[in-house]
């Protein structure tokens, strides 16, 4: 899947496969940390300050980006959203449990990735442009 289309030429593969990459590692984190958000502050007292610290920064960004994907979905989207990211439930139990079909959950769940994505690229071309300031200063 590529995760991130240039309307320009210009950009070389190398920094193309570059975003991908920094937009799949973001996908993963998300991924595993938005089932954590409710428990950061009981993992922080388990940690010393300075990964303590790393690792509230790391679950505000999750947070924010969660904010930012649920604004783009449909009312059935963040039922499913919630029961499979948060809940995880599978697909047979989210069909179950919202009396739809498989087959309309999974096409539900590949449009929520995708906007997922949307909200991650967003995120990381964000990053990339900053880290670019801070280096030609």
């Amino acid at each position: 899947m590529e995760y991130v289309r240039r309307k320009s030429s210009r950009i070389k593969v190398s920094e193309l496969d570059y975003i991908n990459k920094r937009v799949k590692l973001e996908y993963d984190c998300f991924i595993n940390c938005i089932k954590k958000i409710p428990y950061k502050y009981v993992f922080l007292e388990e940690l010393d300050w300075e990964k303590g610290i790393n690792f509230i920064t790391t679950f505000i960004v999750v947070e924010e980006q969660h904010e930012a994907v649920l604004k783009i979905l449909t009312d059935k989207q963040k039922e499913i959203y919630w029961l499979h990211y948060i809940k995880s439930y599978d697909q047979i139990e989210i069909a179950h449990e919202l009396g739809i079909s498989k087959q309309l959950v999974f096409k539900h769940m590949q449009l929520i990735d995708t906007k997922i994505y949307k909200v991650l690229t967003k995120h990381v071309m964000e990053e990339i442009r900053i880290e670019e300031k801070l280096e030609s200063q």
